[in-house]
């Protein structure tokens, strides 16, 4: 997810069949926040509580810097419905540090 691979490499270890369409959101926290491991993980939980239920078939992927969401047979559109109602979940999670863009101490 960090780029690291060659496509080829990363479909592989994502099962992703060949010419599969996939949806790819991409959440992060600002660079320069205080406890940005604890906050990726915290949003990383946010997002697994909003997404999966509405597609179980999205796959998640934490990394140190951002949080990752596979969207399987989802193009543009879906990925759009579906960042818009995760926006919106972690608005509600994180209250006022989303909506404002202060930092949490």
């Amino acid at each position: 997810m960090e780029g690291l691979w060659p496509t080829h490499e990363t479909s592989f270890r994502l099962s992703i069949p060949p010419g599969a369409e996939l949806g790819l959101l991409g959440f992060a926290a600002s660079a320069d926040v205080r406890g940005l491991l604890a906050l990726t993980a915290h949003l990383g939980h946010a997002l697994t509580r909003s997404v999966v239920p509405v597609r179980p078939d999205a796959s998640i992927a934490t990394t140190s810097r951002a949080v990752y969401v596979l969207l399987p047979g989802g193009g543009s559109a879906a990925a759009t419905r579906l960042a818009k109602g995760a926006l919106t979940s972690i608005r509600s999670s994180f209250g006022d540090f989303a909506t404002r863009g202060d930092r949490p101490c």
